[in-house]
C-alpha cells in the first residue's frame, strides 16, 4: 500500500508541473490504465466420511474460486489460503476472500494454495477500470478448455475478456449459456456446474459478439501420483499439473507428489521446474532460430498420459528434459550429467509407465476466421485451439467440402476457400474424429 501511495504522490507533483504547459488529464489516464484489481472467494467443499482424507493423500481435492460470496451447496469459505498473481500475494480472511491491487492490466495467472487443500491455478483476466467496454474487439473466453468432474471440484466460474479501442484489456458485460447436455450455467455469473459426463460448449455473449469454449465432464475420479526425475536424481520444488484442469501441487524432496481428484479419464500429466542455479548450462539447439519463449532456456519440463481409474489410482513418473528441446510427451530423453542442477540425490526413479498414444484431449475449437470476408479460390486462416502439432488425417470443412491446406499448427490453419457461395457458410475443423464448433463465415460479401 505504502508503495502504491508513494508512486501515485509521485506522479501527482509530476502533473502538477506540467499542469501550466500541458494538463495531466493524458498522463493520469495513461497511469489509471496500467493498473488494476481482483477480489474474489475461495471455496472447499464438506467432505462426508469416506472421503479422501489427509492421510491418504496428503491434501484433499475440490477448491474453487468464485468472484462473489455465495458458496455453492455443500462448500465452505477457506480462510488461510495464500492467492498469488503477478508476483503479489494475500491471504484469505474468514470468508474465503481476498482483494489484490495495483496488478497489470491483461491475462494473468492465479494460484492459491492452502496447507491442507490441493492447490488451484487458472488464468484471470485484469481488466482497465477507466476503459469502457461499450467497444471492443476481441472477444473471449478463459480457459480455452477446461477437464472437469461431476461433483467435487465440479464447480468453476468462467471469464470473458476483449480489447477495447485504445488495446487494453477490458470485461464487457456478458451473458453465458451451455452448448450440450452437460451442466448447468448461470446466465449472468458464468458459474458452471457440470451434472453429466459428455463433451460441450459454454458459450459467452456480448452484443453482437460471441465466443465459446470446450469443456469436457467426466463422472468419477481418481488419484495420480509418481515421481519426477532429472539425470536419474529426483526433483523436488517442481510443479505437476494436469492439461485441463485446475489443480496442481509441488514435487517433494523425495521427488514425489500426488493427486487426488483427478477426472477418471485419459490425461496428460504435465512436469515443469524453474531452475535457479547459476551454474546450470542449458543444452544447445543448433536447429533452433530466434525463439519468443527464450526463458525455456532454463525450465525443465516433462509429460506423459495416462488412463485415470475412476476410485483408483494411476502411476505417472515423468523424466523432466529442458523444454527447449522436450520431445513427444512421454517420450522424454534425460540429457547428459554436464547440466546437471543442483539436487539431492535422495534416490534413483526411473519410469515405469508405458505412455498410451497422443489423443486429442480436448476437442479443437474455432475462434476466429481471417479476414473476415473473402471470395472463393482465396487463402484465409482459421485461429483457435487444439488443432494439433501438424495436420495428419484432420481436414478443414467448409459446407461439406474439404478445403486445400497450406500450413497447420495447433493455433492456426492457412487454407484455400473452395466452391462458390454467396451467404453464410458452416466451416470446421475436425482433429482425430473429433469436429470443432460450427463459424459461420461469408465467402463474398453479402447481397
Amino acid at each position: 500500500m505504502k508503495k502504491h501511495l508513494t508512486i501515485g504522490l509521485i506522479l501527482l507533483s509530476i502533473c502538477f508541473s506540467l499542469l501550466y504547459f500541458n494538463g495531466c488529464g493524458a498522463l493520469l489516464a495513461l497511469v489509471s490504465a496500467v493498473f488494476g484489481d481482483l477480489g474474489a472467494f475461495a471455496f472447499v467443499p464438506f467432505l462426508e466420511e469416506g472421503k479422501i482424507t489427509e492421510s491418504q493423500a496428503g491434501k484433499l481435492p475440490g477448491m474453487i474460486m468464485l468472484y462473489t460470496n455465495n458458496p455453492p451447496p455443500g462448500y465452505k469459505p477457506l480462510p488461510g489460503a495464500t492467492a498469488k498473481i503477478a508476483g503479489v500475494s494475500m491471504t484469505t480472511d474468514g470468508n474465503g476472500y481476498f482483494h489484490i491491487t495495483g496488478l497489470p492490466v491483461g491475462l494473468q495467472n492465479l494460484s492459491i494454495e492452502h496447507p491442507s487443500y490441493v492447490s488451484i491455478e487458472q488464468q484471470i483476466p485484469i481488466s482497465d477500470p477507466n476503459t469502457s467496454s461499450v467497444t471492443f474487439n476481441n472477444f473471449n473466453v478463459t480457459p480455452s478448455n477446461l477437464l472437469i468432474p461431476i461433483g467435487i471440484g465440479g464447480i468453476f466460474q468462467f471469464s470473458s475478456y476483449a480489447t477495447s479501442s485504445n488495446g487494453t484489456l477490458v470485461k464487457p458485460l456478458t451473458s453465458w449459456s451451455v452448448i450440450g447436455d452437460i451442466g448447468t450455467i448461470g446466465e449472468e455469473t458464468g458459474i458452471f456446474t457440470a451434472t453429466k459426463a459428455g463433451t460441450g460448449f459454454i458459450r459467452a455473449t456480448s452484443g453482437s459478439s460471441s465466443s465459446q469454449t470446450p469443456v469436457t465432464v467426466v463422472n468419477g475420479t481418481g488419484t495420480v501420483y509418481g515421481y519426477l526425475t532429472y539425470n536419474s536424481q529426483p526433483v523436488k520444488d517442481a510443479t505437476v499439473y494436469i492439461n485441463g484442469f485446475t489443480q496442481y501441487t509441488i514435487t517433494s524432496i523425495e521427488g514425489s507428489y500426488i493427486i487426488p481428484g483427478i477426472p477418471a479419464t485419459t490425461v496428460e500429466v504435465i512436469g515443469k521446474y524453474q531452475i535457479s542455479d547459476p551454474n546450470y548450462s542449458p543444452p544447445t539447439c543448433p536447429s533452433c532460430s530466434e525463439r519468443t519463449d527464450m526463458e525455456a532456456s532454463n525450465v525443465l519440463y516433462g509429460t506423459t498420459i495416462v488412463t485415470v481409474p475412476s476410485g483408483g489410482q494411476v502411476e505417472a513418473n515423468i523424466v523432466l528434459v529442458n523444454k527447449i528441446d522436450a520431445p513427444t510427451p512421454g517420450q522424454a530423453t534425460p540429457f547428459p550429467t554436464a547440466g546437471t542442477p543442483t539436487l539431492t540425490p535422495v534416490f534413483t526413479a526411473t519410469p515405469s509407465v508405458t505412455p498410451t498414444p497422443t489423443i486429442p484431449l480436448s476437442p479443437p475449437v474455432i475462434i476466429s476466421i481471417e479476414p473476415p470476408t473473402q471470395p472463393p479460390g482465396s487463402t484465409v486462416i482459421i485461429v483457435g485451439n487444439n488443432f494439433g502439432a501438424s495436420q495428419g488425417s484432420s481436414f478443414v470443412t467448409f459446407s461439406s467440402i474439404t478445403a486445400d491446406v497450406i500450413s497447420w499448427s495447433p493455433t492456426q490453419i492457412e487454407v484455400v476457400m473452395p466452391g462458390i457461395y454467396n451467404g453464410p457458410i458452416p466451416v470446421s475443423v475436425t482433429v482425430g474424429g473429433v469436429e470443432s464448433n460450427i463459424v459461420q463465415y461469408f465467402g463474398a460479401p453479402h447481397p
